[in-house]
């Protein structure tokens, strides 16, 4: 099962989510039999099978992940209580689920059991108990809950550079957050200054095309479009692009989100032709990537058409402009 598990981050690391589902599930099989499906080596598997849905670039896997973390939590707290650390753990890991799910106050419910129960566990100042809490300041700035969510990531912040120094990874992932958070809030400054410190960091401590690096570039750049500064925005883009096709390939749904931002980016200076090219490339990506069906739903798919019906629209092409148009209506009425 160690051996398993190695193997499983191995691809996992490599962008090869694929290769690690397979393993995972083999070993899950194994261990059903050998052990059974309530035993804490099943279930632990079964963790981190979840965590992969999770972390499913794609973002269409939260329903196995809730699934999932709900069968891992049902299965610890009978083996070891509702306050044991590895339930816990579980429950943090549900509350991400309900996040991503929009269900934020279900998620608030569950960071908190998971927050103020680890800290009675190991203090406040464990590293798991701080990415637990880093997510809980998270979701109150989706819920536009600044003031606290600048304190509790704060109080992550502090805890990181206290217990793994300022330039390590979950250090640096932290003070992205905080930025991120002043982002949203509308404090600029504040965030550029933080986004700038967590890309000093990342590039010396992880290198110029890791995945949080690139993740930086792509929110600078998106802090610069927010303050009209589009030209310096696309420098970041495209930056952030290489990158990630360099990585992960040019259909990854990463790269073709900073394709489409490009392509606003064209679309804005007047550039249209450069423009149209890219957002068909976005079509292209998509449809290449989830599918025709999955991407004829997909909120950047949808906003792809639409914006190609207005340019088409401009360039007196009204037919690919109406069926651009209408292939859009048809997706959003089918994602309801």
């Amino acid at each position: 099962m160690a051996y398993a598990a190695i193997r499983c981050n191995f691809y996992a690391n490599q962008g090869q989510p694929g290769q690690a589902e397979s393993i995972l599930k083999e070993a899950i099989r194994d261990l059903e039999r050998l052990r059974g499906r309530e035993h804490p080596l099943t279930l632990r598997a079964l963790n981190d099978l979840g965590c992969l849905y999770l972390n499913d670039s794609l973002g269409e896997r939260n329903r196995e992940a809730e699934l999932i973390y709900t069968r891992v939590i049902e299965g610890f707290e009978t083996s070891f209580g509702r306050k044991d650390s590895l339930t816990l753990c579980a429950i943090s890991n549900l509350a991400i689920v309900y996040q991503n799910q929009g269900r934020l106050i279900e998620a608030e419910e569950l960071y908190k059991e998971a927050v103020e129960g680890l800290e009675k566990a190991w203090g406040k100042k464990h590293p798991v108990q701080l990415t637990i809490l880093r997510g809980f300041g998270d979701l109150y700035a989706a819920q536009e809950r600044f003031q606290e969510a600048e304190i509790i990531l704060k109080q992550a912040l502090e805890g990181f550079e206290e217990m793994l120094g300022r330039e390590h990874p979950e250090t640096l992932k932290t003070v992205h957050a905080l930025g991120g958070a002043y982002a949203d809030e509308g404090r600029h400054k504040e965030a550029e200054t933080h986004y700038k410190r967590a890309l000093e960091g990342q590039k010396k401590v992880l290198g110029e095309g890791h995945s949080s690096t690139l993740f930086t570039v792509k929110c600078i750049g998106r802090l610069y479009w927010i303050q009209g500064r589009p030209q310096e925005a696309e420098i970041m883009w495209q930056q952030a692009l290489k990158g990630y096709e360099k990585a992960l390939g040019r259909e990854h749904p990463w790269a073709l989100e900073l394709v489409f931002r490009i392509a606003l980016s064209y679309d804005r200076k007047g550039q249209l032709w450069e423009a149209k090219k890219m957002f068909e490339q976005v079509l292209k990506g998509y449809d290449k990537a989830l599918g025709p069906k999955s991407a004829s739903t997909h909120p950047l798919f949808l906003d792809t058409l639409e914006y190609l019906s207005y340019i088409c629209f401009d360039h007196w092409e009204t037919e690919k402009a109406r069926i651009y148009r209408q292939r859009a209506r048809n997706g959003r009425l089918g994602a309801k």
